[in-house]
């Protein structure tokens, strides 16, 4: 069964969004892969920090039980 989400439902979620691409455009015009995926997550751990862990952890629980979580065509 399929499951999937178009987009991130938690604060912050344009963020680590853009903390991959970045590392996608840094790795494709030649930064080492681990470095710029290193880099990213970095980012999400300074996103994360900021918003706070605990709350980010209820936000996405709360995220990933919405009705949008349901199972695809088969």
């Amino acid at each position: 069964a399929m499951k999937g989400q178009f987009e991130l439902g938690i604060p912050g979620a344009r963020e680590y969004a853009e903390a991959i691409d970045n590392a996608c455009t840094s790795a494709y015009a030649g930064t080492d892969p681990k470095t710029a995926l290193d880099n990213a997550a970095k980012r999400w751990e300074e996103i994360t920090n900021r918003l706070g862990k605990d709350k980010q952890k209820e936000y996405y629980t709360l995220w990933e039980k919405g009705p949008w979580n349901k199972e695809g065509p088969k």
